[in-house]
This record gives C-alpha cells, structure tokens and sequence, in this order.
C-alpha cells in the first residue's frame, strides 16, 4: 500500500523533532501500513495483544524518545559516478550527485541496528579499481561522523565466483529478501490477487 500524503507529513514533523510510533492492537490491523508509518515518522511499531498494555507502551515511548542519543541519522556512500545503491532493509534511500543517503532516523543509547546495501558499480576495465566510501551524520554530531571506506577491483566471472563468501551477510540478505517477499504476497493478497501472492 501506498502510504500517501500523510507519509509527507509525517516526515515534515519528523524534521521539526516530532517523532511518530504506532501500535497495533488485538489482530486485525495492517502490520505493514503501520510499520511504514513508525518508520516515515522516526518512531517504533509495536504490537500488543490488548489494551491494558497500552499505558506500558506509552511509557516505553517516552522514556525511549528522552534517552534518544542521535536524531536523524544517515549514513551516506560515496560511490561513484554510474554507481547504484539500495538498501535491502528498505530504508529511505535518495541520490545526490555521486553520493546516497539512507535515512536510519534517530537512535538511542545501546541500539544497533545492522543497515544491508546492494551496490552495483558500473563495468570497468578488469585490475582497475574503485573506492566506495562510507560515513555516519546526524543532526547535532552525536555519534562524531565515524567513517569507512573498501576498495573494489574488476575481475573476471571465474574469479568473482571463486572469492569466499561471507556466510553471515549471506543469510541476513536471505532473511530480508524472505521478508520482502511475504510482505509483497501479504499485499497481492489483500487486493485479492491471490494468484500472485
């Protein structure tokens, strides 16, 4: 589902430091709809089974938004010209110039979370390289805009096919496009496309 024009406001409000969560309670609500709202606005979904948990949730939302450490965080890759970057975790990802920034919104003290992006680099004459540089910003400079780079070298098939695989990446990527995928057939089925879902 689209989220609308209310996914401009909330990220209009989330500029001006107001954040947005949501709750789904019981079992009959759009988990998806809602976790892309938190998501727009720099807040947290949860769920509950009922509304006695409700004044918990309320209490865990504002001691979280008062123990917040960095607002509006954003990593950004310096990739290249032709370079194509996407995030698999599906967080807000725009291009300026040779530069993409993923929107990570705010965090707090101890959270980690675990960012996954497809780069794609265009061809390039093989033993030739590319650096892809990598940055943290956030609003006021919390986090000291900790930064990292990798190097990339052409290559033929047989040798890209012939490097080892990172097994943790690996499955983190399985489990995400797994997500996506029951999230895409969640909505084919909600429009009755029940061939495609």
């Amino acid at each position: 589902p689209r989220l609308g024009p209310g996914h401009a406001q909330r990220a209009a409000l989330r500029q001006r430091r107001v954040s947005t969560s949501a709750l789904g309670v019981g079992s009959d609500f759009d988990e998806h709809l809602l976790a892309q709202v938190a998501e727009a606005g720099g807040g947290n979904f949860h769920f509950i089974e009922g509304a006695s948990q409700i004044p918990e949730f309320m209490g865990a939302e504002v001691g979280e938004a008062l123990a917040i450490t960095a607002r509006d965080v954003v990593l950004v890759v310096e990739a290249g010209e032709g370079a194509l970057v996407e995030s698999l975790n599906d967080f807000t990802c725009t291009r300026e110039g040779d530069a993409w920034r993923i929107e990570l919104g705010s965090m707090f003290g101890g959270q980690m979370l675990d960012p996954v992006l497809r780069l794609t680099l265009p061809g390039g004459t093989e033993g030739g390289t590319r650096d892809v540089h990598v940055r943290v910003e956030d609003r006021e400079g919390a986090l000291g805009a900790p930064s990292g780079s990798v190097s990339f070298t052409w290559k033929g098939h047989a040798e890209n096919d012939a490097q080892e695989r990172d097994r943790v990446v690996d499955r983190r990527v399985a489990f995400l496009y797994a997500a996506r995928a029951g999230r895409e057939a969640l909505a084919h089925n909600r429009a009755g496309d029940f061939e495609a879902a």
